[in-house]
């Protein structure tokens, strides 16, 4: 999708948080608190990293330029880590063990042929070693026209559950109650209490406010960006809680099983799959193995189409990065350099 300069400027300011604040005389008025509280656990929650302040994530524009979403098993040396943590291609990246696999990517690209021509320019640029001093990657390709469910903060509905049993929760060592809760379950869902300084983004980018408010609305019409939103540390979740990759092998009732696993808190994302036996592939997010272990075998036990799957287990510890800025930061960067190359 063509944007011009304008619009690729706000998203970029947007995108990284940029003229969004919270607004905390609203949130103040909706839980009874004075504004100072509220600011002071609100920066508690930054300072110990269960959130990250508030930014637009423009996940509708990053489908339609990258409809190829590719997870690689790969045997990587340690010196790839550089790589990694710059390629504007991967998202994230996670330290595993899986035969001969040490590591996880999650990468997005724009077709398989742009994947494979990336994937060949790797080795010639040295950033990765030949085939014959490392293991073959293995790829598997999820169209992101596929995608079930994408709700990075679906687990805050567990984490609700698990208050109401205990009235207060523990994450990163931190305790939060009754106040700190619902000022989480405030930033994470719709952006009601998040504002956006219009004047400061009129100011740094030389243009009238108005403006910038209808450029907002118009990238919210083409779905290109959605509420504004904080987000878990670890994005999909908190930082102290596993993600577990499954791909699932469903030999009948899949619509059936798709409806149930898309209400489903600890899921934050579900696609459609053909990949070998597997047809689905899900993300889940969970406090310890063992809380995995229970809710599979609730799944397991309640549909019996579910003939198959394989887990992957990402502990916090495994993670490399986690960063889905990266591929927005590089996507805006490219679509300004070709911008200049049509001048």
């Amino acid at each position: 999708m063509k944007l011009d300069k304008l619009n690729l400027q706000i998203l970029k300011e947007i995108s990284s948080g940029i003229g969004l604040t919270v607004d905390y005389g609203l949130l103040s008025e909706k839980l009874g608190k004075h504004r100072s509280t509220i600011k002071r656990r609100i920066d508690d929650l930054f300072k110990n990293k269960i959130i990250m302040p508030p930014i637009y994530f423009p996940f509708g524009l990053i489908t339609k330029e990258y409809p190829l979403f590719v997870l690689v098993f790969a045997d990587l040396p340690e010196s790839a880590k550089d790589w990694l943590l710059s390629d504007n291609n991967i998202f994230a990246a996670f330290k595993i063990i899986e035969g001969d696999h040490n590591t996880l990517i999650f990468e997005y690209h724009k077709t398989v042929l742009s994947y494979q021509i990336w994937r060949e320019n790797l080795v010639k640029q040295n950033k990765i070693p030949s085939r014959e001093h490392r293991h073959a990657s293995t790829s598997y390709y999820f169209s992101n026209n596929l995608i079930e469910k994408y709700e990075p903060n679906a687990i805050i509905g567990h984490l609700e559950e698990e208050f109401r049993k205990n009235k207060k929760i523990l994450i990163n060592n931190y305790e939060i109650d009754f106040v700190g809760f619902n000022i989480l379950k405030n930033l994470l869902l719709k952006g009601n209490y998040l504002k956006i300084n219009k004047n400061m983004l009129s100011q740094k980018l030389g243009i009238h406010r108005k403006t910038i408010e209808l450029r907002i609305k118009k990238l919210k019409k083409l779905k290109l960006i959605d509420y504004p939103s904080c987000y878990f540390s670890n994005f999909f979740a908190p930082p102290t809680y596993y993600l577990i990759l499954t791909f699932l092998e469903i030999e009948a009732k899949l619509e059936e099983i798709i409806a149930d696993l898309k209400n489903d808190y600890n899921i934050p994302i579900i696609y459609k799959i053909s990949a070998g036996k597997y047809n689905l592939s899900i993300i889940s997010s969970h406090p310890s193995i063992d809380d995995f272990f229970y809710w599979n075998l609730k799944y397991k036990n309640k549909f019996n189409s579910i003939k198959s799957q394989r887990n992957v287990y990402l502990s916090p510890n495994m993670k490399i990065f986690l960063n889905q800025n990266k591929i927005i930061d590089g996507l805006i960067e490219k679509e300004m350099k070709l911008l200049e190359m049509e001048k």
